[in-house]
């Protein structure tokens, strides 16, 4: 156990500590910093007292064997992968006091088939395996267990990094009309994935956003992209050909990864062709 006087955890404190078997967090505590307790692969139960106020990221990512997690009214917030492979998980109360969530925070959990939100909790909601912001502009996290076609509803504008993250057995994701950007690692790891079409209004593509995505064959970027960031596409060894639109002016570093399977289409005389040129990859004229 830990003193009643400690009000924070700093980050990766206890990461690592592969034989933790249980922790009795302090009254008084606040803060659970980044990766504090990342890979305690041993942790079977955990409950966060109320004093607590934040989750950092990846504050218990890898707690393999963590079946049983309790969140108390007093969190006010949970930060990105927070929770990202407890896969002994299997449900998850959010709180009425929680009142920010910075993206996927149950990825790759691929037991849990339940997470309710408090019916008193005015920022969030869960509908079919989705926590969403109470109006449906925000798509926070998808739960990893969803299966085949997801059409993501026309009210969401937002999807938050790490979204779809693990998501292995959704096969189709249409996104809606009114993106302005695919987030960090939103659709990472979603293996049975074939193709996505972007849709026009979208002008970012974050960093590592379809990376290892095995299975997906086709990528259609619009005109609007001006910007694809580090190791967007990296691993995606069925992507035989990808079209670059000529409004991007801003590429990032191995956006293929380590891939020499992928023959890049460039516009003569644009940055994706001197891109590919310097990273001496394939590329064709279009």
């Amino acid at each position: 156990s830990l003193p009643n006087s400690l009000i924070k955890i700093n980050a990766y404190a206890f990461s690592n500590c592969y034989s933790l078997k249980s922790i009795d967090l302090p009254i008084n505590l606040e803060t659970i910093e980044e990766g504090a307790f990342s890979l305690c692969k041993e942790i079977t139960s955990l409950n966060i007292p109320e004093s607590v106020k934040v989750i950092g990221d990846s504050a218990f990512t890898c707690c393999y064997n963590l079946e049983n997690l309790t969140l108390n009214e007093g969190l006010l917030k949970i930060e990105t992968d927070a929770f990202n492979s407890c896969t002994k998980l299997e449900y998850v109360f959010i709180p009425a006091s929680v009142e920010e969530i910075t993206g996927g925070i149950f990825n790759v959990c691929h037991n849990l088939a339940n997470v309710e939100v408090s019916s008193e909790n005015k920022k969030y909601v869960v509908e079919e395996g989705v926590i969403y912001s109470s109006d449906k502009s925000i798509l926070v996290n998808c739960l990893p267990n969803k299966v085949g076609v997801f059409e993501i509803p026309h009210t969401v504008k937002q999807i938050l990094p790490g979204a779809f993250h693990g998501s292995n057995d959704l096969t189709e994701i249409i996104l809606p009309q009114g993106l302005v950007s695919i987030e960090r690692e939103s659709f990472r790891l979603c293996s049975s994935i074939e193709k996505i079409e972007i849709p026009y209004g979208v002008e970012k593509i974050g960093e590592a956003a379809f990376e290892e995505c095995f299975s997906i064959n086709e990528i259609i970027i619009p005109e609007t992209v001006t910007e694809i960031d580090d190791s967007a596409f990296s691993s995606c060894h069925k992507l035989l050909t990808l079209k670059v639109p000529a409004n991007v002016t801003v590429i990032g570093e191995k956006i293929l990864g380590y891939s020499n399977s992928t023959t890049l289409l460039v516009k003569d005389g644009s940055v994706a062709q001197e891109y590919a040129i310097s990273n001496n990859l394939t590329y064709e004229l279009y």
